[in-house]
């Protein structure tokens, strides 16, 4: 490490690490291409590997099975959502949300690839099966917290649970995002969440 005023700074890598970290986050890249292209089962390697211009072999090197990658890919894109909404008061995470949301609709490849993969992942057999099971899971717990504090401050403009209504966040989310692959210009994603979020509580979202 080297140390600034500012404390402790991690030193960048350098030469074959840098390579090596670029050449994944290339193959990364094309590999949410191609999945949300494709889908998982419809994708091979030997597409990911064309698509992100290297050898299948040196695809190997990186990420032995297509499993691994798809792992790999979809955790990439779920930690980056996850910082943005963790990094907020659990009052504001409702409109960060909505926010990731907006961002999502200029990488168009993200939405194609949630909508796709989650639905392929519905089966128990899939590999990314399991993945999507404990996101659905943690993002309910999290958005029942954030509907409880709401629902204890008196913002809560119905009677409802708040799991309930985190379920009909979710499947606000979704479908919003669905419609939007069919004919953007008719959907407004975040818009669509924002009204919904705007009918049961009261008060700015931000």
């Amino acid at each position: 490490m080297t140390q600034t005023d500012d404390g402790p700074r991690q030193r960048r890598p350098r030469g074959p690490y840098a390579k090596s970290d670029a050449v994944r986050a290339g193959i990364l890249d094309a590999c949410l291409e191609v999945f949300a292209q494709f889908g998982f089962r419809g994708t091979t390697m030997k597409d990911v590997a064309a698509r992100a211009g290297i050898s299948h072999t040196g695809l190997l090197h990186h990420f032995p099975t297509k499993a691994a990658l798809l792992d790999a890919v979809l955790r990439r894109r779920y930690d980056d959502a996850a910082g943005v909404i963790m990094a907020v008061p659990r009052r504001d995470v409702l409109a960060a949300q909505a926010r990731v949301l907006h961002e999502n609709t200029a990488q168009p490849g993200i939405i194609q690839l949630h909508t796709i993969i989650s639905a392929e992942a519905t089966s128990a057999d899939h590999p990314a099966h399991d993945f999507f099971a404990k996101r659905l899971d943690d993002f309910r717990e999290y958005l029942t917290r954030a509907f409880e504090d709401a629902q204890a401050e008196g913002r809560l403009k119905i009677d409802a649970e708040p799991e309930q209504l985190s379920n009909l966040y979710m499947a606000v989310q979704d479908g919003l995002q669905l419609q939007w692959l069919y004919n953007p210009g008719a959907v407004d994603i975040e818009q669509g969440v924002r009204i919904f979020l705007s009918s049961i509580i009261e008060g700015d979202l931000g």
